[in-house]
């Protein structure tokens, strides 16, 4: 569902619109007073739905990107922590992701470090499940836990 976009210039029109109705001019009376304040009450109320609107549209645009991103952003996730942490041989381990699933293949030299793969791998956001294919050292499947 997309939203209007607010411009910037729109929620300046408004706050200045109520800036301007507060700047009573001297010698008015009391009704035109209340009018002013009215109007300038009026023009907050408008810049402040303006705002959130804005934000509504900026966090819809947010989860849109993360949608888009999906199955790709999880893979690329999984596959940096897995390369950034020292207690795995990320290099040695392919992962594909498919509508939330993940499935971990690769030969790591221990069971230490398959279990390390399945803990870093099920701890990334948008994960679903992770299908453990690892092997440890000579091509065995790794434990299945």
């Amino acid at each position: 569902m997309s939203k209007p976009r607010i411009g910037q210039e729109r929620i300046a029109l408004a706050i200045a619109s109520a800036l301007v109705t507060m700047a009573v001019v001297p010698g008015c009376d009391r009704a035109q007073e209340d009018r002013a304040a009215a109007a300038a009450a009026k023009a907050v109320h408008d810049a402040n739905r303006a705002l959130k609107s804005a934000g509504d549209v900026a966090r819809e645009g947010a989860r849109e990107a993360g949608r888009a991103l999906g199955d790709a952003g999880i893979t690329t996730m999984i596959k940096t922590a897995l390369l950034a942490d020292k207690g795995v041989n990320g290099a040695g381990i392919n992962v594909d992701t498919n509508g939330g699933k993940v499935t971990l293949t690769g030969n790591l030299p221990d069971q230490a470090q398959a279990d390390r793969a399945l803990e870093i791998a099920r701890g990334v956001e948008g994960v679903k499940a992770v299908e453990n294919r690892l092997t440890v050292g000579s091509g065995t499947a790794a434990s299945r836990s």
